[in-house]
C-alpha cells in the first residue's frame, strides 16, 4: 500500500514538473502575436544625434567596399523597420554562408570584406561583423558587445577549466527604442538597457548563467581587440575582477527573432 502510494506521489510531482516545463517552454520559445508588441517591449533610450552619427559608421573591421555594397542591395530586403530588417539579414548570413565553428580563432582578424568574399561564418564575432556591417550600411545605429561568460567566471577562478567561453551581440537603436540582438542564435533580448552589464543567457549550453559585457565599440579592433591572445587577456581580468562579485541577472525577455509576427 505505502509502496503504491509513493508511486502515486512520484507522478503527480512527475506530472507537476512537465507542465512548469512546458510553461517556461512555451514563454521561452514562442513569439509574440504582432511586431508592435515586440516594440512596445523594448528598452527605451534617448539615442543623441552625434551618438548616432557614431554607430552609423563602419570601423576598420566593418567596412564595405563597392562590391560588397552592390551585392547587398541586391540580395539583402531593405525593410524601413530595423527588426525586420534584422530578420532580412539574418535569414540571409543563414542561407547564403557555410559555417565552420572556430572558436574565435580570428578574433580582430577576419572583416566583413573576408567573410563577405568566402561566404564563410567561423564563430559568432564573424556573426555580429556581418550583421552590424549592413545595419549601419542602411543607417541603423548599433554597436558590438563582446561578453564573458558569467559560469565561466565561476570555473576560472575554481580552476576547473581551461577552456574559454564568451558571446558577441549587437546591440540595436532607432528611434527612441533599443534593443540587443544575438546574431548566432537570432534571438531578441527584450528590455534591455544599454548600461546593463549582465545578459541573460540566449542557450543554456552556451552558459546556463548569462554573460557580461567586456567590450563596446564598432567591431573588436575598435575597442582594442586585435587577436584571440588580446580577447583572452581581457576575459582573465574580468574574471579576476568579479571574482567575489555576485552578478545578478536581469529577468529580460529573449524570443526568437523568427517567431515574430510581422503584420504591416
Amino acid at each position: 500500500m505505502q509502496k503504491k502510494i509513493m508511486l502515486r506521489l512520484i507522478g503527480l510531482i512527475a506530472s507537476v514538473v512537465i507542465i512548469i516545463g512546458l510553461i517556461i517552454g512555451v514563454k521561452w520559445f514562442t513569439g509574440f502575436e504582432d511586431l508592435s508588441v515586440v516594440e512596445d517591449k523594448m528598452g527605451r533610450y534617448e539615442l543623441h544625434d552625434e551618438r548616432k552619427m557614431d554607430y552609423i559608421a563602419n570601423g576598420n573591421q566593418t567596412k564595405l567596399d563597392d562590391e560588397n555594397i552592390e551585392l547587398i542591395n541586391k540580395e539583402v530586403h531593405y525593410d524601413s523597420n530595423p527588426v525586420v530588417l534584422v530578420k532580412n539579414i539574418f535569414d540571409w548570413k543563414n542561407r547564403e554562408f557555410n559555417k565552420s565553428h572556430k572558436k574565435g580563432s580570428f578574433v580582430g582578424e577576419r572583416t566583413t570584406k573576408d567573410i563577405i568574399n568566402e561566404r564563410l561564418i567561423t564563430g559568432c564575432h564573424d556573426d555580429a561583423l556581418i550583421v552590424s556591417s549592413i545595419l549601419r550600411h542602411f543607417e541603423v545605429p548599433c554597436v558590438v558587445v563582446d561578453t564573458v561568460g558569467i559560469q565561466w567566471v565561476s570555473d576560472f577562478n575554481d580552476k576547473s577549466t581551461e577552456d574559454f567561453n564568451g558571446h558577441v551581440f549587437v546591440e540595436i537603436y532607432y528611434d527612441d527604442k533599443c534593443f540587443l540582438f544575438d546574431p548566432t542564435l537570432g534571438k531578441v533580448i527584450l528590455g534591455y538597457n544599454p548600461d546593463q552589464q549582465a545578459i541573460p543567457t540566449t542557450f543554456w549550453l552556451m552558459d546556463k548563467k548569462g554573460f557580461y559585457v567586456l567590450h563596446k565599440g564598432l567591431d573588436p579592433d575598435n575597442y582594442g581587440i586585435t587577436s584571440l591572445k588580446d580577447l583572452c587577456i581581457s576575459m582573465k581580468m574580468a574574471a579576476l575582477e568579479l571574482k567575489d562579485i555576485i552578478v545578478e541577472i536581469p529577468s529580460n525577455d529573449v524570443i526568437s527573432i523568427n517567431q515574430i509576427v510581422f503584420s504591416k
